[in-house]
């Protein structure tokens, strides 16, 4: 691009020590002056290592407002269709390839204030009641269907034109169905996301969850049911990021020789195994979920047309 290389910093590994802490920054962090700093890593990348074994194919899935599926290759993957994304894994040989769902718990989060609970901020919730009512709706939701696309969709569609779509319900349907939609439609997305990693030929044999989602057991379960694999739930699901960061940081300073040696502090407080019933009903859900969008582009797009025509700023 022409650009001056004198100008840029110099390139570092996620595991280069670059400084140390001044004694200004210490004392308001209560630790000691001249502690080695790593380089670290992006959000992505650090939560991988938090929360996966250092394995290829080794996979885990993050549900926070966003949220996404992710496993290690050693080569990047390159999905013909261009659904996929990847980066450079920390340690600066194997690759993160990954599914983006835009929106994870930011789109339960609105259906739960706006259609489940109306009025009801999300942080006074009672997600085990929320839980119970989407657990009175069978699997499939007696073909209620939820699309989380409330702010377009990254994988697989990478469109900011379409919207939040609840389809397929009648007078027949009650707000348990709904509910039972809503965290069926967020984790089929994630699922949609597994099922593109699957076709370009990685396995996901175990994965596992961190996030806020991980503290619900419905997520859990569908996990399960839908990937047809076993889902762990991370002992400290809120920390992974960090955790991943502090490996980073222990390889710097030679306390880990390797980062599978690192991965080995990563704990699991509980197991998800799929149910079989569920999981072939899935699969169907599956194959009707994929279609909905890529049906319904057109009018996804007209109506993005008129959004723009009546807000135009």
């Amino acid at each position: 691009m022409g650009v001056d290389t004198d100008k840029m910093p110099t390139l570092l590994a996620s595991t280069d020590v670059s400084g140390t802490l001044l004694p200004e920054f210490a004392s308001q962090m209560n630790l000691p002056a001249g502690l080695p700093v790593a380089v670290g890593g992006g959000d992505g990348a650090c939560a991988a290592h938090g929360a996966r074994r250092h394995v290829a194919g080794d996979a885990y899935m993050n549900i926070g407002s966003s949220a996404w599926v992710s496993a290690m290759s050693p080569v990047p993957v390159l999905d013909k269709e261009a659904r996929l994304f990847n980066y450079h894994d920390m340690d600066g040989v194997n690759f993160n390839v990954c599914g983006t769902v835009q929106c994870g718990s930011a789109a339960s989060n609105w259906a739960i204030e706006n259609l489940i609970y109306p009025g009801t901020r999300v942080q006074d919730c009672d997600f085990a009641a929320l839980e119970a009512l989407a657990r009175t709706a069978p699997a499939g939701a007696d073909g209620v269907m939820f699309l989380p696309t409330l702010m377009g969709e990254r994988t697989p569609w990478w469109t900011a034109r379409c919207s939040g779509t609840l389809i397929g319900f009648s007078q027949f349907h009650e707000p348990r169905h709904i509910a039972r939609a809503v965290y069926e439609g967020v984790m089929q997305a994630l699922n949609l996301c597994g099922d593109i990693l699957r076709e370009n030929g990685v396995p996901i044999s175990a994965l596992t969850l961190i996030g806020g989602g991980a503290k619900s057991v419905l997520w859990g379960e569908l996990a399960a049911s839908m990937f047809g694999a076993e889902v762990r739930i991370h002992a400290t699901p809120h920390e992974a990021t960090a955790l991943g960061t502090a490996m980073a940081a222990g390889m710097g300073i030679g306390w880990y020789q390797s980062w599978a040696e690192a991965s080995e502090c990563i704990h699991v407080r509980k197991v998800y195994t799929p149910n079989a019933k569920d999981n072939a009903l899935y699969q169907k859900h599956l194959a009707v979920y994929r279609t909905l969008y890529p049906q319904m582009k057109g009018a996804y797009e007209a109506l993005y047309r008129f959004q723009q025509e009546l807000n135009p700023n």
